[in-house]
């Protein structure tokens, strides 16, 4: 009896997920690639349909109070929605007539990178400052102990007393979660190396040794979040367990190019 219930859940779930696209309008398409308008800005092929994919979902940013066109273009279609923060619209790609691909557009709130604020401005207007945010010189030493960073050459300079030094007070084969998280991101696309160290600069610590955001920047990365904040609380807890903030292992050496 609970085999022949739990039968019954699953197949009203498909049912449902299933009806719930074939209300929503289709895309025909005869190629697997598919144009993408969104708002002023044209991608041609940029989208590959792979009915495999449960869900597949594209993401857009639409700043608060506003509304913008995303348009997918096939080779014989196009759809166009009118989308803004926080919508999502659900549609689906009919692929040479016989397969179908389950999509959704996702509009987030688009958040500026920065905000210069009038005291910033201020305090900031014609000045010129060279500065090592203590967050950002955290997660520079992280990437350079991660495996692939520490046996590549090019990323870090190996060669100076800073870095020998660093390694030398470090406690031997030390990793934590957020150098796995560092090294896998890595591996995976080497972009991730320069978006971390430079979404780092976004954050500082306060008077008790905790990471926090600056009240300037969102993100100074090249993506369109921040790229370090989801794994911010593994960062603290490595900061935390190499007493960084208490430590004096800092100089004014620039060990990372």
């Amino acid at each position: 009896m609970a085999r022949f219930t739990t039968l019954i859940i699953i197949s009203i779930y498909y049912w449902a997920f299933g009806t719930a696209y074939a209300q929503n309008p289709v895309l025909r398409s005869s190629r697997n690639l598919i144009s993408i308008r969104d708002g002023k800005v044209y991608q041609s092929d940029y989208w590959q349909v792979d009915p495999k994919i449960k869900q597949d979902i594209y993401e857009t940013y639409v700043k608060t109070g506003e509304t913008k066109k995303v348009s997918f273009i096939s080779d014989t279609d196009s759809l166009e929605f009118n989308v803004g923060p926080g919508q999502t619209v659900r549609f689906s790609i009919l692929l040479n007539g016989k397969d179908t691909a389950q999509t959704l557009i996702v509009a987030q709130t688009e958040i500026p990178s920065a905000n210069f604020d009038v005291n910033y401005i201020a305090l900031n207007n014609d000045k010129i400052s060279i500065e090592i945010p203590k967050v950002c010189e955290l997660m520079n030493l992280v990437l350079a102990i991660t495996p692939l960073v520490y046996k590549e050459n090019g990323l870090v300079y190996k060669s100076t007393n800073y870095y020998q030094t660093i390694l030398a007070r470090l406690p031997k084969n030390t990793r934590s979660k957020i150098v796995d998280i560092a090294d896998s991101l890595i591996n995976i696309n080497r972009r991730a190396y320069f978006n971390l160290k430079m979404d780092a600069y976004s954050f500082q610590f306060d008077q008790t040794g905790k990471i926090v955001p600056t009240k300037t920047y969102d993100r100074t990365g090249w993506e369109r979040t921040n790229t370090l904040r989801p794994y911010i609380h593994h960062l603290q807890n490595f900061a935390d367990s190499i007493r960084f903030w208490t430590c004096t292992m800092r100089t004014n050496i620039i060990m990372i190019r």
